[in-house]
């Protein structure tokens, strides 16, 4: 269907939601935008987004933080982180011209994607990359989350802090 006829729709089930982020978000996927659009999934993905910054910039521990994590739902984590990660390489690479997946997060990734190393940053979206397929397997989630965000944590320098 048409994007303005999604839109009236998903107002209307989701007043107050953010529908037109959702749907971008779902690739334009109707169904998948509700689901994103529900308030709960609206405040994890804040949530989880704002930590994944803290980690970068050594203000949360990436241990406690997998910890939290195990409660949202598995395929979608993998998919925010996925899509976090490919719109810092988008960053480093078009710089605000990117074309990115999370365009309301452009504020918090920039200054992220001029401080990692693309190679870190490559091996990261391969690290998501393989845990996505091996989703069906039997993992440790936890302890898959507490590699992936140890290492982000380690991705870049930390900021100084000199006594004033």
């Amino acid at each position: 269907p048409p994007a303005e006829a999604v839109l009236g729709w998903l107002r209307v089930q989701r007043p107050g939601a953010p529908v037109e982020l959702c749907l971008q978000l779902a690739g334009g996927a109707p169904l998948a935008a509700l689901a994103l659009a529900e308030p709960a999934i609206v405040q994890a993905r804040a949530r989880c987004v704002t930590q994944f910054a803290a980690i970068a910039e050594g203000r949360e521990n990436p241990v406690k933080v997998a910890e939290e994590w195990l409660a949202v739902d598995w395929a979608r984590l993998l998919d925010w982180l996925g899509g976090w990660f490919a719109d810092l390489v988008g960053l480093q690479a078009a710089g605000p011209a990117a074309r990115l997946h999370n365009p309301d997060q452009t504020t918090i990734f920039q200054p992220l994607a001029a401080r990692v190393d693309s190679k870190v940053l490559f091996d990261l979206v391969d690290h998501v990359l393989q845990t996505r397929r091996a989703a069906g397997s039997n993992l440790n989630r936890q302890l898959v989350l507490e590699s992936l965000l140890t290492r982000w944590a380690a991705a870049l320098p930390k900021a100084s802090h000199r006594p004033t």
